[in-house]
């Protein structure tokens, strides 16, 4: 299964695969933001093909070594070079004072409401893109230690 992302300005990495004609839940895969991901020039590598099988010819491909993404693709050729991306780079932070493009471009919630949320929680959560950037920035700053103060690894 392909994920279909909420807008252009944003990607799904990889495929998910479900052991029957039922899709998967919506949560089971979340797209990234385009500006965050570059076109993987590696080649996809051929993990399975169901050569001398019965039904249509179909393959399995892993790509990137970054994040190891399953394709799939009907037949045994590579898949199309437009859903090969990887993150730009290994670390990024999600800072919400650059996101608000983001936010702006989707509305929220569509996903949550197909995510478990009630419309009226979903209406709730999201009554701003503002209210909604503030409450992830406190989220933020809640996660962050104290100045001076040992963390567990």
């Amino acid at each position: 299964w392909r994920a279909v992302p909420p807008g252009a300005a944003f990607l799904a990495l990889g495929m998910v695969a479900t052991r029957s004609e039922e899709p998967p839940p919506p949560h089971a895969m979340c797209c990234v933001p385009r500006r965050w991901c570059v076109r993987d020039a590696e080649r996809p590598r051929a993990i399975w093909k169901d050569s001398g099988g019965a039904g249509r010819p179909g393959s399995i491909w892993a790509t990137g070594i970054q994040l190891q993404l399953m394709l799939a693709v009907l037949g045994h050729a590579p898949p199309p070079a437009d859903l090969a991306w990887r993150l730009g780079t290994d670390r990024w932070y999600a800072v919400p004072e650059r996101l608000r493009d983001l936010i702006e471009t989707v509305d929220p919630r569509a996903s949550m409401v197909g995510g478990g949320w009630t419309p009226r929680e979903a209406e709730a959560a999201t009554t701003s893109a503002d209210g909604w950037l503030a409450s992830k920035k406190l989220e933020l700053q809640a996660r962050q230690p104290p100045p001076g103060s040992v963390q567990a690894s």
